[in-house]
């Protein structure tokens, strides 16, 4: 295959659609966050952030929770979120997941919005690293700024989330 006829990757849409598939999975195996989190030696919240899409899930971790838990290591990896949703005759469980994968499309779109802004501006910033003067445009440092923002919009979301669920817990 020629590069010209290669699919571009997505790097925020594979990572919504492998947490919206290890939530599904999950849910349809009846097992909590913490369970799962002591399976690959990570607690809850962190299992919260690998199916919110926040963060990513390394390929050794996943590959132990794909053994331990029994799941099939290629759907995880190549699955469909939907398709498999559709497979789902309970329509309570399937309203609660589609409205878990909003969420995390949600999240997917802020990160893209954040890196899109930090790549206007990452080259200068590494040239500054390395002591090579740039001098930031206005308009670079309003980008910055704006990336800031999104940055800190995240890791106040992902507070907010962590309190209403360590609450909902209770």
């Amino acid at each position: 295959m020629d590069s010209a006829t290669k699919k571009q990757i997505d790097i925020f849409d594979e990572r919504g659609r492998l947490a919206k598939m290890l939530v599904l999975l999950r849910e349809l195996n009846y097992k909590t966050q913490t369970k799962v989190g002591n399976v690959i030696s990570v607690t809850f919240q962190q299992t919260q952030k690998y199916e919110n899409g926040i963060n990513g899930i390394s390929s050794e971790k996943l590959f132990m929770l794909c053994r331990a838990m029994g799941y099939d290591f290629d759907l995880v990896c190549n699955g469909n979120p939907y398709q498999e949703i559709n497979k789902i005759s309970n329509p309570a469980v399937m309203q609660k997941l589609l409205i878990k994968f909003k969420s995390i499309d949600a999240v997917m779109a802020k990160h893209r919005k954040l890196n899109e802004q930090y790549q206007k501006v990452l080259p200068k910033i590494e040239l500054e690293m390395n002591y090579q003067k740039t001098f930031l445009t206005e308009n670079e440092v309003q980008q910055l700024r704006q990336a800031e923002h999104i940055h800190s919009e995240l890791k106040n979301d992902e507070a907010q989330k962590f309190h209403v669920n360590s609450l909902a817990s209770m």
